[in-house]
C-alpha cells in the first residue's frame, strides 16, 4: 500500500499533562493527522491517580483522533523482577488487565496494541525470558481473548526489526490471532549506526513473507517511525517522514509530536541521550518545525521528494549565488535581483517566518531553473558547506530577528545567531575558502533614525 495519505502520531502523555495533550490534539488536526497511539501504562494505571488520568485521556483523544491504546509495562508490584519490564509472576494478569480495559474504554477504540517493543530491555527484560516463551503465554492468551470480545488486537513491533523473533511469535500461534503487527524504524537516529538498515521496501517485504506464512490477512503497521532533530538538521525529518509515508504498509504513526524537555527522565531515568529529546515535530517551547510547517502547508503527505539536493543537479557556466535566508524579504528581493542580471540563485531557508513560502513560489514563477531552493537550517553544519560549496558569493542573511523570542529562549537566540554565523564561516574557511562572504547584520544598527530626515519619491 503506497502513496497513502493518512498517518498519525504516536505521543506518551505524562498524567496531569491536560493542556499539552488539548494543545497536541488540535495542534495534529491542523496537520492533518487521522490517528493517534498513547500508552495506556499498566503500571501508571495502578497508582493512586492512574485510572482518573486515563478516564479523562482516552476519550478526550478518541474524541478527535482514531485511538491506538498500546497496553504495556507491568506493574513492579506483579512484576518477576521489581520493574515495569519485568513479566508479571501471573501471566493471565496482563489479559485479565486488557479485560478490564476493554469493559472501561473499549467503546473509545476498535483496536488495542499489546505491549512495545518486546526485543527492547526497557520494555521486557527478555533476560528472565529466555526465548520468549513466557512472552508468548501472556501475549497469546491477551490477543485471543481480545479477538474473542470483538475487538482487534496488534501485536506491539520489535526495535529493531528482528524477522527471526516474529517468526518465532508465528511458529508459537501469537501472529494467528492478531489483525496487524507493529514495526518500528529511526532510519538515521538509530538504525543506520547500527549498520541493519535496510530500507522499508527490504524490511517490510520481509516482515510480509512471515507474515503470509502464519496469517495472510494480517496488516503491516508502521506504529513507531522517527527523526531525531539533535542535531537541528530538520530537513532530514522531512525527507524520512516522506520515506514513511511511501512505504508499503497500511498504516504509519510518525513519533512524535512535541520534543521532550531535558528536565524530564525517559526511560532509563536520567538525561543520557539527546537523540532521545527531539523527535517531535514540534520544539518543547510549542514552535514547529520545519516537518510541522511543511505538513500543514499540505507538503509532507505526498510521495514526492520536499527537497532537492544542496548542490545544482546540473552543470551551469557559472557558479550559483547563494543565499542563506533568502525566503525571507530582504533575501528573496536580492534573490530577484541577481536572477534579473543572470546569475544562478541557490537559496537555503528553514521557512520558519510564516508565508515565506509564497516568496520562494514567487521567485520560481519569475525566474524557473534558475532558483534552486533548499529547505534548511544555518544550526546545521552539513547542510550549510553543502550550500556553500561551488558558490560564486554567499550572503549570510539568515536569523531569529525576534528580539521578545530572544528574550524568552536566549539559548535558541545564541544558537541561531552566533553558532549558526559561525557555521557559515567554517564552512567557507573549509570548503570555499576564496568565495566572499557578505553579512547582512541588523536593522538595529540604525538604531530608531530619530534625527534622519525623511520625504517620500515615486
Amino acid at each position: 500500500m503506497t502513496g497513502r495519505r493518512d498517518f498519525g502520531f504516536v505521543e506518551w502523555f505524562r498524567p496531569g499533562e491536560h493542556d499539552r495533550v488539548l494543545q497536541a490534539i488540535e495542534g495534529m488536526r491542523q496537520v492533518g493527522a487521522r490517528y493517534v497511539r498513547t500508552h495506556l501504562s499498566w503500571a501508571t494505571y495502578h497508582t493512586p491517580d492512574g485510572a482518573a488520568w486515563y478516564d479523562w485521556l482516552i476519550p478526550t483523544l478518541s474524541e478527535h483522533l482514531d485511538l491506538l491504546p498500546c497496553l504495556h509495562y507491568t506493574p513492579p508490584s506483579l512484576s518477576r523482577t521489581g520493574r515495569s519490564s519485568g513479566p508479571p509472576r501471573r501471566l493471565r494478569d496482563f489479559a485479565d488487565f486488557v479485560d478490564h480495559v476493554l469493559d472501561r474504554y473499549g467503546h473509545h477504540f476498535q483496536h488495542v496494541e499489546l505491549w512495545n517493543e518486546p526485543n527492547n530491555l526497557l520494555d521486557w527484560d527478555w533476560r528472565e525470558d529466555e526465548g520468549w516463551h513466557l512472552f508468548s503465554e501472556m501475549i497469546g492468551a491477551a490477543t485471543w481473548w481480545t479477538r474473542h470480545r470483538g475487538w482487534r488486537p496488534v501485536l506491539g513491533g520489535p526495535c529493531p526489526f528482528d524477522a527471526h523473533w516474529l517468526d518465532l511469535m508465528g511458529q508459537r500461534g501469537v501472529l494467528e490471532t492478531v489483525d496487524a503487527v507493529g514495526f518500528h524504524a529511526f532510519p538515521g537516529t538509530w538504525d543506520s549506526e547500527a549498520g541493519g538498515w535496510l530500507g522499508y521496501d527490504s524490511h517490510l517485504a520481509t516482515m510480509r513473507s512471515v507474515l503470509d506464512r502464519y496469517n495472510p490477512a494480517a496488516e503491516i503497521w508502521i506504529t513507531e517511525a522517527g527523526y531525531s532533530t539533535w542535531r537541528n538538521d530538520e530537513t532530514a525529518q522531512v525527507e524520512r517522514f516522506q520515506e514513511a509515508m511511501a512505504a508499503p504498509a497500511n498504516r504509519l504513526y510518525w513519533y512524535g509530536w512535541q520534543d521532550i524537555p531535558r528536565h524530564v527522565a525517559v526511560q532509563q531515568g536520567v538525561y543520557f541521550d539527546p537523540r532521545h529529546y527531539h523527535l517531535g515535530v514540534t520544539d518543547t517551547a510549542g514552535r514547529p518545525k520545519m516537518l510541522r510547517r511543511v505538513m500543514q502547508s499540505g507538503g509532507a503527505t505526498t510521495t514526492r521528494p520536499a527537497t532537492t539536493p544542496a548542490t545544482p543537479r546540473i552543470v551551469r557556466k557559472a557558479p550559483p549565488v547563494a543565499i542563506l535566508g533568502g525566503a525571507g524579504f530582504v533575501g528573496a528581493n536580492l534573490a530577484d535581483a541577481l536572477m534579473r542580471e543572470g546569475n544562478d540563485v541557490v537559496v537555503l531557508d528553514n521557512l520558519s517566518r510564516p508565508g515565506v513560502e509564497r516568496n520562494l513560489s514567487w521567485l520560481a514563477s519569475r525566474h524557473g531553473s534558475r532558483l534552486q531552493s533548499v529547505p534548511g537550517d544555518i544550526r546545521d553544519g552539513k547542510a550549510v558547506a553543502d550550500v556553500v560549496q561551488g558558490a560564486a558569493a554567499v550572503y549570510h542573511l539568515a536569523a531569529q530577528v525576534a528580539v521578545t523570542s530572544s528574550l524568552i529562549d536566549p539559548q535558541d537566540d545564541f544558537a541561531v545567531n552566533a553558532q549558526g554565523t559561525l557555521n557559515v564561516l567554517e564552512a567557507v574557511r573549509l570548503h570555499a575558502p576564496e568565495t566572499p562572504v557578505i553579512f547582512a547584520s541588523t536593522n538595529k544598527v540604525y538604531g530608531n533614525l530619530a534625527d534622519v530626515a525623511l520625504h517620500e519619491e515615486d
